[in-house]
């Protein structure tokens, strides 16, 4: 069977095309080749895969992009789209008879695009690799390093097609070396503020200390011996921590970055605490929540802190004693906290609303007063009548799920993000999951919120409220 597709190797790339129709020869009227393709589906849009000294640049006719040596997946994912752009089905019936309309690349139904790269996916893998054995081994061997520390998340590295990067050899060195420097490289553009990239990555240690602090020995150690499986964007957040000893364990390591990133009142509680007490605080909350909690899941390290983080007053023990203690009072202490909250903004008092239209699917209410969110806790038996301040605020916003049966809470914050989806008694089941998956989508729509940059007064005075706890 005759493939549909061209591939014609050049110099430094390839060019992949669609294979001409018999009609398709010079001096033949345009309305017919139109409507020769129109009945065969055979138009592509010609794809140019060149080699590039620090990355593969890729065009046609109407698009281009810049992509790392090794993200085959997306150059793939890229090539199909790029090849589908002129693309109609054929014989579609509402086409005009006169020309065909191009469907818009965004348009271009999933299984078209994901049937194309698995034709051409072996085709294009031996190109891949032939293209490879001509780049310089120096930028292979950074781009494999940040490609393996950021678990192949490397859209939108800009500095790693810099050939200024190449000529910094100890920042190359580092990046080789350590994994922190690997990830560091990859998020360079979002961390460090408004220098340049390779201005930040001559001090990539700095990059995750707080605002004006600069790196500290703690921060040192702990990013000279990262251990493995810490999440990358998660790592980011270490800007706002201050780690009061150094971490080579992955779990303590999670642990402190969700406390700081909460501002934790018991931050010492859980910072101090060793892996086996965390995994002990993690079993126990689990049996209490009915959830199968691993500590090898970053997104359950969080549940756990967070439920921790749930107690409100101060405990100047250790994580276990916390951790029964806020077991005791996710237990008993809903009604008190429910009657607390009407007696202190009363039960007609009104939540802020979101900056975007409401979601339509019944499936979904949002909570509007502190009457409906005391109820809400009573029927749902957890905490969540302890945001009501928030939710007046705007800090977030709270909404019912009920699916196939099932009903939950969900947590979504001032930035659209879901911070939180559980069923009664924090239990996980498929309205939470549903639910959380349904507002993330929803939530993309709010408009980015920018916050000032945190002063070196404000961030001193807030490490030394920690110290003195």
């Amino acid at each position: 069977m005759m493939s549909k597709y061209v591939i014609d190797r050049i110099v430094d790339g390839f060019v992949v095309r669609g294979r001409l129709h018999p009609l398709d020869i010079p001096g033949q009227e345009p309305w017919l080749v139109d409507l020769a393709y129109y009945f065969t589906g055979l138009r592509r849009t010609p794809v140019t895969v060149v080699r590039r000294p620090y990355c593969f640049q890729m065009s046609s006719q109407h698009d281009s992009d810049s992509i790392g040596f090794f993200r085959f997946r997306h150059l793939m994912r890229q090539l199909s789209s790029m090849l589908m752009r002129d693309w109609t089905p054929p014989g579609q019936d509402d086409a005009p008879n006169d020309a065909l309309v191009a469907w818009s690349r965004h348009s271009i139904p999933f299984w078209a695009r994901n049937r194309v790269a698995r034709v051409l996916n072996g085709r294009i893998h031996a190109e891949w690799k032939r293209q490879l054995e001509e780049v310089d081994s120096i930028v292979l061997d950074v781009h494999r390093a940040v490609f393996a520390a950021a678990f192949g998340k490397t859209e939108n590295a800009s500095i790693l097609y810099d050939p200024n990067l190449y000529r910094e050899q100890y920042i190359v060195k580092d990046i080789l070396q350590f994994r922190a420097a690997a990830i560091a490289a990859r998020y360079v553009d979002k961390l460090g503020g408004h220098r340049n990239s390779l201005e930040k990555m001559a001090d990539w240690r700095s990059l995750f200390a707080p605002f004006g602090m600069g790196a500290y020995t703690s921060l040192n150690k702990t990013l000279s011996s990262l251990p493995g499986g810490v999440p990358p964007q998660l790592l980011c957040d270490l800007n706002s921590v201050v780690l009061p000893r150094p971490y080579d364990n992955r779990l303590e390591l999670i642990s402190t970055i969700c406390a700081g990133n909460l501002m934790s009142h018991n931050f010492n509680a859980i910072a101090h605490a060793p892996c086996e007490r965390i995994r002990s605080a993690m079993d126990r909350i689990g049996r209490f929540t009915h959830r199968t909690l691993r500590s090898r899941r970053w997104e359950d390290v969080d549940f756990v802190v967070r439920y921790l983080n749930d107690f409100p007053d101060h405990h100047s023990g250790g994580i276990i004693g916390l951790t029964e203690k806020s077991i005791r009072w996710h237990r008993d202490a809903q009604t008190v906290v429910a009657d607390e909250t009407i007696g202190r903004y009363g039960s007609n008092k009104e939540f802020a609303v979101p900056p975007i239209a409401l979601p339509t699917d019944e499936r979904i209410r949002l909570i509007q007063t502190v009457g409906g969110l005391c109820e809400e806790a009573e029927q749902m038996q957890h905490c969540i009548a302890s945001y009501a301040e928030r939710a007046i605020q705007g800090r977030c916003y709270l909404f019912h799920v009920s699916y196939r049966g099932e009903e939950a809470s969900v947590e979504v914050n001032g930035n659209g993000h879901v911070m939180q989806s559980h069923g009664p008694h924090n239990r996980a089941n498929v309205a939470a999951t549903w639910g959380k998956r349904f507002l993330g989508r929803w939530g993309k729509g709010f408009p980015k919120i920018t916050l000032p940059a945190q002063s070196v007064g404000d961030f001193f005075a807030t490490l030394n409220r920690r110290r003195h706890l």
